[in-house]
């Protein structure tokens, strides 16, 4: 991979993780915070949809939740970044997590974001 490549690389991930963490947010239901366990959407799906999907959703969650420690580190949205990581994996606990890292100072901010265009806020 020469420089021009590896220039261009660095660029598309770092729109990426610009615009994917709020794009998420915004896509959240109202009630994913919500203690209990009930989803919202309960589509009928095949077995082998469900295991491709839970080890895609785990594995993009683990490499967004481990550039997102990085960012803490750099330039970037690491809090964010680790919260949309810990959203896409299927950790036990995931909920209490992000229930820690969403504190209520920014989960006021992450409500006014979605009021802004048009998403009901999130209940804790």
């Amino acid at each position: 991979m020469n420089e021009t490549q590896l220039a261009a690389l660095t660029a598309g991930l770092f729109i990426i993780t610009l615009l994917l963490p709020p794009l998420a947010l915004l896509l959240l239901p109202e009630d994913y915070l919500c203690e209990t366990d009930e989803k919202s959407d309960q589509r009928q799906r095949s077995l082998a949809w469900k295991v491709f999907l839970t080890l895609f959703t785990n594995l993009l969650g683990g490499v967004i939740l481990l550039a997102g420690i990085i960012m803490l580190f750099i330039p970037g949205q690491g809090l964010l970044t680790i919260a949309l990581g810990i959203l896409l994996t299927s950790l036990p606990g995931k909920k209490k997590a992000l229930s820690y890292i969403l504190t209520d100072s920014i989960l006021d901010k992450v409500n006014t974001y979605r009021t802004r265009f048009g998403r009901p806020p999130l209940k804790k």
